[in-house]
């Protein structure tokens, strides 16, 4: 969650605490010991001929890959979580300092609970190095700084000069602290992909032009699953089906994007009939201003290839007959610009998408409006641009909006930055909305 990496690198310099080969004369040092274990595992093994102690590393570890390490990393989780239960069990959750008195079977418990404790460090310094290994860019130094980093930053009542006097106290600080780490994170993209571009007094769409509304069929247990923790299943499904029946309802309604074709890119495709008759529930008469394409790909929805259904959704839509018509009596085809918005903004207007698709189509420049946590809520594309500007973007990190904007540069299509929007993905997010929402409406 770190906007820069090369502040984080000079702030806190790797420290190469041990060698990479394991030295098993040596006397145990804790993590460092595992550290150098670790090196030694991952060395790369020398086969069936190989001989005890010639250096070589372990054959199953020179196959697992970092993803399915996560699943024996889940079932430590659980160990660790039963063994806690036993010591707590034995000791009625009072702390017992251990010794003769404690008993074998707490002493028993205490040793396996602290094993389990081991093996998901084990794992964890594991999985770092079949990070590093395979590629992924990411190093154990670097992954033990950026926490140190953000703890540092986060506590500050530990680290700096405020006072946590309870839990809430520090848990109110930790979150002020990341909203403004998202806040920080989103200028620097801002600033980094070019210069913002004031809005216009008033730009409508032209026929030609294209608004993609991205979404998720609501559904209970599968929509907003970061709220469920604080609404339930059900709070969660009501907010998903107000964020996309305001966009339905407004968008579809609205005088600046008259002439535009609205699109509805939607997963899963099997949903089409519900989300007929969700939109139809809203007014028979938003049934003509929206044309439904479901998403490539779309019943993998934990698919992190967004780029991919993106780039078929832009597809599609250039192929796909428009909805509104030139006056004439005849279909106008889908050659201007084309705008991609997603659920989770609710404080984008019509009037926002209207002037971003104006700056595409009088420009033959991508229009861009960041979010605060470092990702991007609109995108707007001129009419040459291809599918190709979704190839290599980096999604669901703090630098996605300067990822889309550098795979867009890379095009050769100059990139403007318009007004930065809150993503509604977190309860600090929602409570922000709403503490927005009430700061407008009171006099």
């Amino acid at each position: 969650e770190l906007a820069n990496t090369d502040e984080i690198d000079t702030a806190f310099p790797p420290i190469a605490l041990m060698p990479p080969a394991h030295d098993q004369t040596a006397t145990p040092h804790g993590l460092i010991d595992l550290r150098s274990v670790v090196a030694s595992l991952l060395r790369p093994p020398s086969g069936i001929a190989a001989a005890p102690g010639d250096g070589s590393g372990c054959p199953w570890c020179a196959t697992i890959t970092a993803p399915e390490l996560l699943t024996w990393l889940q079932s430590e989780v659980i160990e660790t979580a039963k063994e806690i239960d036993e010591v707590r069990a034995l000791t009625g959750g009072v702390i017992v300092e251990s010794g003769p008195a404690t008993g074998r079977a707490l002493a028993k418990a205490r040793g396996e609970l602290e094993a389990e404790i081991g093996d998901m460090i084990f794992d964890t310094f594991l999985m770092a190095g079949l990070a590093e290994r395979d590629g992924l860019g990411v190093s154990l130094d670097g992954a033990a700084t950026r926490a140190c980093a953000k703890l540092r930053r986060r506590c500050p009542y530990v680290f700096g000069g405020e006072v946590a006097r309870c839990s809430e106290d520090a848990e109110r600080i930790w979150q002020r602290v990341k909203m403004e780490e998202k806040a920080e994170a989103a200028a620097k993209a801002k600033a980094a992909v070019g210069a913002t571009i004031p809005d216009a007094a008033r730009s409508d769409a032209m026929a030609g032009d294209v608004l993609i509304f991205v979404t998720k069929f609501p559904t209970r247990g599968k929509s907003k699953t970061r709220l469920i923790p604080a609404l339930g299943e059900q709070g969660a499904l009501d907010m998903a089906r107000a964020l996309v029946s305001d966009a339905v309802v407004n968008f579809g309604q609205a005088p600046e994007l008259a002439q535009a074709q609205r699109v509805l890119l939607f997963a899963p495709a099997d949903a089409e009939a519900d989300l007929r008759g969700f939109i139809r529930s809203l007014g028979p008469e938003l049934l003509d201003a929206w044309t439904l394409v479901p998403m490539a790909n779309s019943a993998d929805l934990v698919n992190p290839d967004l780029g991919g259904k993106l780039a078929a959704g832009l597809d599609a839509v250039r192929k796909h007959p428009s909805n509104t018509s030139n006056g004439a009596g005849s279909t106008v085809p889908c050659g201007g610009s084309v705008c991609f918005m997603g659920m989770d903004s609710p404080e984008i207007r019509p009037a926002h998408v209207a002037n971003a698709l104006a700056h595409a189509r009088r420009g033959s420049s991508a229009y861009m409006c960041p979010a605060t946590d470092g990702g991007y809520t609109l995108l707007a594309l001129p009419p040459a641009a291809s599918n190709k500007v979704f190839r290599g973007v980096e999604w669901s990190t703090d630098h996605t909006c300067l990822s889309q904007a550098n795979a867009i540069a890379k095009c050769g299509i100059p990139v403007l930055v318009g007004p930065t929007f809150h993503d509604v993905d977190e309860v600090e997010d929602l409570i922000g909305l709403r503490d927005r929402v009430l700061g407008a409406t009171t006099p």
